[in-house]
């Protein structure tokens, strides 16, 4: 019996002794969340350079369009925001992203500065109908235009959401994707000046 108590002696495994990693101090941890962040921002730059490769050059004239409101049964001009500075923002009522963006941007439409304009512009519609019954459901609150052939040509749309920044009839800035409040307040102000 007291061959079986030193065989399993024996086989018990001592405790290892670890060793300990030194703990980084806070400086080199801060420098490696920074280091993280900018490529981050550098990713999310190179991958919105890549997207907005075929949509219309800034420091170019915005092509004119003449669109239906869907509130009022209004036409629309580009025109009608001279001296303003509007961001032009293209969606589509299968697009997820967009569905996501909605309440997002009837807050940053709310805060908007007088002189400043979000103006909607919904594309692939079938139905005059389904679409005022889609703004309904989503309780969108910021303008919506009807998109025609000659908008969406005239704009290069190839995806959804798409935003111009236009000021003074010039397109100031654009983007492809989920639209982030900061950025889109920040490129208005640079659209402006």
């Amino acid at each position: 019996m007291s061959n079986n108590s030193n065989e399993s002696d024996s086989t018990q495994s001592k405790p290892s002794k670890k060793s300990k990693k030194p703990k980084a101090s806070w400086g080199s941890r801060i420098k490696g969340i920074i280091f993280d962040i900018v490529i981050i921002l550098a990713i999310i730059s190179a991958v919105q350079m890549w997207r907005g490769r075929k949509m219309l050059n800034t420091r170019t004239e915005a092509p004119s369009f003449s669109l239906v409101d869907l509130a009022t049964s209004e036409e629309v001009n580009l025109q009608d925001f001279e001296d303003e500075i509007i961001v032009l923002h293209f969606w589509a009522p299968w697009c997820g992203v967009c569905k996501r963006e909605f309440g997002m941007l009837n807050r940053f439409s709310s805060k908007l500065d007088s002189d400043e304009h979000l103006v909607s512009v919904v594309y692939d519609w079938q139905n005059l109908d389904y679409i005022r019954e889609y703004v309904r459901e989503h309780d969108i609150q910021f303008q919506v235009l009807l998109a025609d052939q000659n908008v969406t040509r005239d704009y290069q749309i190839q995806a959804f959401p798409t935003n111009y920044y236009i000021s003074d009839g010039e397109i100031r800035g654009r983007s492809t994707g989920l639209s982030i409040p900061w950025s889109m307040k920040g490129r208005m102000g640079c659209a402006g000046q």
